[in-house]
């Protein structure tokens, strides 16, 4: 079996897209089950 790891980036890196559009991360956790992160943006509107 390989198993494969990363640099622990991945979270950091779209906290900072999500700063700088004016959206947040958010995360739900439970103890077994593993937790779900989601990143949430604000829709341009163009008038």
């Amino acid at each position: 079996m390989n198993i494969s790891r990363g640099s622990g980036l991945g979270l950091s890196i779209c906290q900072a897209y999500a700063e700088i559009l004016g959206g947040t991360i958010n995360v739900e956790s439970e103890l077994g089950n593993g937790s779900t992160f989601s990143l949430e943006i604000p829709l341009l509107s163009f008038s």
